[in-house]
């Protein structure tokens, strides 16, 4: 897949919990929604496409999940 003209984001945080459970946090809306957006139509998983959206500024975007590395 030529990625050249999509736009690619990495996170990288210091956490100090369980790793299970920071991914969680990032994949789980019903976690997700509490710290970083207002609503998620689903789960982040594997070659799926989910919406979030900020409901108190209006907007929302596509997020489509090429690959998840759980490590």
């Amino acid at each position: 897949m030529d990625t050249s003209n999509q736009l690619v984001v990495k996170q990288q945080m210091l956490f100090r919990v369980p790793v299970g459970r920071v991914f969680e946090a990032f994949v789980d809306p019903r976690v997700t929604t509490k710290f970083w957006f207002t609503h998620s139509d689903g789960r982040l998983d594997s070659a799926r496409e989910v919406k979030w959206e900020w409901r108190m500024y209006g907007c929302s975007t596509n997020v489509r999940v090429l690959e998840i590395d759980y490590f």
